[in-house]
């Protein structure tokens, strides 16, 4: 058997125990959603709204989130 057989069969033998992926093949990077801005619903850039803090869009989650409670 030479090595290059060699190293199929151990790839099909991979393949066979992992399903299709191979051992050494690197899992896909999750990519960040693009969200909107839950005051304004403007797309956010690097996670920031342009127009509105950080603690304002969070003040503004929670009251939505505590109106819906009593809705």
């Amino acid at each position: 058997m030479t090595e290059e057989e060699r190293q199929k069969t151990i790839l099909e033998l991979e393949q066979q125990v992992l399903g299709h992926k191979p051992w050494n093949q690197e899992p896909k990077l999750k990519t960040k959603k693009k969200g909107k801005c839950e005051v304004c619903g403007e797309e956010l850039i690097n996670g920031d709204c342009p127009e509105h803090a950080v603690h304002i869009r969070m003040h503004h989650q929670y009251l939505q989130r505590v109106r819906s409670q009593y809705e």
